[in-house]
């Protein structure tokens, strides 16, 4: 683990005080909030003033430089801010606009979407910027450039990678791609620092993205869904089975202690998606797999599955009776960790769409993500 637990939670409890600014600027730039606090928690910590002791450098709570703070808004004309066109603040130091948060977080996020443009034409490949499988070539672009990434992934292709979106950030094609841009740019960076800076960077922020993802909504597992269909991720199906689920009469679930068929990895899986459906926590997940970097999975990798998972299963509350319950009376449900549309519409026999015509005040936008928030009390159809 690169971020311990407990840090990670004391620096997510900073970045909480954002969520409203972090919700508004995703909802309008249609960047997932998810992403936008995962990487406020690695770049800055939750502090807005992160860097105010530098002349030059990157500030604030996305930790953007004074080029691409310029680069950006030069980008975006018809974007507004309190009124006043972007271009208004283009000098950052200006009245200290880096300070102002929720410009930070505007300007950070309409970077990474020039990020995932620009990465895509070097890479003639469409990036997409809510795409699970995109996010470690994203994230990694945002925090070393599009020219970086885009050598390193063109190594990787090269090379021979079926995941080149996942393996050029491997050391056999990262290395050669700093160094092609210490070479170009005339840079001083130490080469095997350099590469251990870059290909961590992105897995610390895949590993608050989990942490988020345990405490709070299904992302990936939504992205995944309001994805477009015309981009379909292939799946292979080697060594997988019709359905991970093993089957109610096999010998292992009649016994905790006998050995469990492996899990098989699907497109989209991260270890929260998967604890999910093995009705486990990521905590006991991991434990059964020690030897596993879940930021790296591949599909039709094989996943332990956890004796200890019946022993601590993620239940949801049962629905409430309904044999006395009067023809006009309303049922409602209290939102908790973990809850989401789909589950919600599963466990109480309706439709999304009814959910969320029942909540219409209560129902939230996380860029594409629709629910509601932990502690809401809703109607249930």
């Amino acid at each position: 683990m690169l971020i311990s637990h407990t840090d990670a939670m004391a620096r997510l409890l900073r970045v909480n005080n954002f969520d409203a600014l972090i919700n508004r600027v995703a909802q309008q730039q249609q960047v997932s909030s998810v992403i936008l606090k995962a990487v406020m928690v690695v770049e800055s910590s939750g502090n807005p003033l992160a860097g105010i002791e530098r002349t030059t450098g990157a500030k604030g709570l996305m930790q953007i430089i004074d080029q691409t703070w310029r680069n950006t808004i030069q980008r975006f004309p018809n974007v507004f801010f309190q009124n006043q066109p972007l271009n208004t603040y283009i000098n950052r130091e200006e009245n200290n606009h880096w300070q102002n948060p929720e410009l930070n977080i505007l300007v950070g996020a309409l970077a990474l979407r020039l990020k995932c443009d620009a990465l895509s034409r070097q890479i003639a490949k469409q990036v997409l910027i809510n795409n699970p499988e995109d996010m470690m070539l994203l994230l990694t672009c945002y925090n070393a450039g599009e020219f970086t990434v885009a050598t390193a992934y063109n190594f990787a292709k090269q090379g021979g990678s079926s995941r080149p979106n996942i393996e050029f950030i491997e050391p056999q094609y990262l290395t050669p791609a700093i160094q092609t841009v210490v070479t170009r740019f005339k840079l001083g960076w130490n080469i095997p620092n350099k590469v251990k800076e870059i290909s961590e960077y992105a897995h610390k922020v895949i590993q608050i993205i989990n942490l988020l993802q345990e405490q709070e909504i299904g992302f990936f597992e939504n992205v995944i869904n309001h994805s477009n269909t015309n981009q379909p991720i292939r799946q292979n199906t080697q060594n997988s089975t019709p359905n991970n689920t093993p089957p109610a009469n096999n010998p292992a679930n009649a016994n905790n202690n006998a050995p469990l068929a492996p899990y098989i990895v699907v497109a989209g899986d991260t270890g929260v998606a998967i604890a999910r459906k093995l009705n486990t926590t990521l905590e006991i997940l991991q434990r059964a797999n020690p030897a596993v970097v879940w930021s790296r999975l591949s599909i039709g990798q094989k996943i332990n599955r956890p004796n200890t998972a019946s022993a601590n299963p993620v239940v949801n509350n049962p629905p409430p009776a309904n044999n006395n319950r009067p023809n006009n009376a309303t049922r409602t449900h209290l939102i908790k960790r973990g809850d989401n549309l789909s589950n919600l519409s599963v466990l109480y026999k309706t439709t999304e769409a009814a959910l969320k015509a029942a909540n219409p005040t209560k129902l939230k936008r996380w860029g594409d993500v629709e629910g509601f928030s932990i502690g809401e009390t809703i109607i249930v159809p």
